[in-house]
């Protein structure tokens, strides 16, 4: 999934909110203590609009894995459902890729964070990019924590702006992508924005709540 670092804005798209009630507008800040309340009240409001036989393929994969998310979750000390949820974003759920950018296991990794691995198992992988970003130091995996962060581990780009100069923030496709919270505007690649773009991948809200989390 490519990182929100940007380099590159295409500007042009309206700026997108959800217009179901009720509105949570999305500000521009990273600081988890402003934003807290903005992803509990979205979560607790949002409307998922993915289509069912996504998150039911989702579902089938995670149930039938379950064991393996879990023996990482004892290792990290990260839910099993986010490890579940991170790994369908990020390897579309194949375990012969690592965890933390679904490049092969089999080799030194080439995007970011580059040069890890290889590892002898998708375990060893998952464990080892779950480290790297710091997942395993989290003490706190409320929903709106859990929701702030996946998004910094995919990047706060769509929330703090870096020239895309739009308020609300944009809200990041990574997280509420298949629900009535994201409509437009997706990185293309590492550091480059399209706001015309739509993501087609169902984003984390939406699994989430399939596992009933």
């Amino acid at each position: 999934m490519p990182k929100e670092s940007p380099t590159k804005v295409i500007l042009g798209a309206p700026i997108v909110v959800p217009q179901d009630e009720p509105l949570v507008v999305f500000t521009n800040s990273k600081i988890y203590e402003d934003i807290k309340d903005q992803y509990s009240k979205a979560y607790d409001s949002c409307i998922v609009t993915a289509n069912k036989s996504e998150l039911d393929y989702f579902m089938k994969i995670v149930l039938n894995n379950k064991s393996r998310y879990e023996a990482i979750s004892k290792e990290t000390n990260v839910p099993w459902a986010v490890i579940a949820v991170i790994h369908s974003m990020e390897c579309d759920s194949n375990f012969t890729q690592y965890l933390g950018n679904g490049d092969s296991l089999d080799l030194p990794t080439v995007d970011v964070p580059t040069g890890r691995g290889p590892f002898k198992s998708f375990e060893d992988g998952a464990i080892d990019a779950l480290k790297y970003d710091g997942l395993d130091k989290v003490t706190d995996w409320s929903i709106p924590h859990m929701l702030f962060t996946l998004e910094k581990f995919n990047g706060l780009g769509y929330r703090i702006g870096h020239g895309q100069a739009t308020f609300p923030a944009r809200t990041s496709p990574y997280l509420w992508s298949g629900t009535n919270y994201y409509k437009s505007g997706k990185y293309v690649s590492d550091g480059e924005f399209d706001s015309y773009a739509v993501s087609k991948q169902v984003g984390c809200v939406a699994k989430l709540k399939s596992l009933k989390v």
